[in-house]
């Protein structure tokens, strides 16, 4: 609020003099910071890059454009946020948006399709990972305190995920449109 100094930064000094003056253990630190869910966040970074760099994500949107090319435009966005829903339950929502961006970025410039609104169906859809508990960080960190089995996430989940995806994908049509802008 004060913009004294950059929070990022500050925040890991304070956790550090803690440690250094005993007021938290190490092991403390990493538990405050939830280190298994920060970990996973990070190794997306580079997984993202290998999906592009390799040519995986230009095989992908080849993939993806031969199965609904010929439907049309609204037709390749609902592919590509299923794409983004189904891998949402594997793995992270970062991690799905990440590797799903060259993709998206790929398909839009073969399909003069508004790169801005493709992507923000891939990050509308990224977020609906309820079907699994490792799908997404507040999953991860509830399942214990709520004594919740994998079950219980599939269950409820799954019709989560359909009936907000399908809301996404109409309410980012209706707003944004198809076709690149400029």
């Amino acid at each position: 609020a004060f913009e004294v100094s950059p929070l990022p930064p500050t925040a890991i000094l304070v956790g550090l003099v803690t440690v250094v003056l005993g007021t938290l253990t190490t092991n403390d630190l990493y538990g405050a910071i939830n280190g298994p869910v920060l970990l996973t966040v990070a190794g997306s970074f580079g997984v993202g890059a290998a999906f592009a760099k390799t040519g995986v994500a230009s095989c992908l949107a080849s993939a993806v454009l031969t199965l609904v090319e010929d439907s049309g435009p609204i037709a390749v966005l609902g592919a590509v946020v299923c794409l983004a829903l189904t891998l949402g339950v594997i793995v992270s929502n970062n991690t799905t948006v990440i590797l799903l961006a060259p993709m998206v970025r790929d398909i839009c410039d073969r399909q003069g399709m508004d790169l801005k609104m493709a992507m923000l169906a891939v990050i509308y859809a990224a977020n609906l990972s309820f079907a699994t508990p490792f799908s997404y960080q507040t999953n991860m960190m509830v399942m214990p305190h709520g004594q919740y089995g994998f079950m219980d996430y599939v269950k409820f989940g799954v019709p989560m995920m359909l009936l907000c995806g399908a809301a996404a994908l109409v309410a980012t049509i209706a707003i944004w449109g198809t076709e690149a802008s400029g």
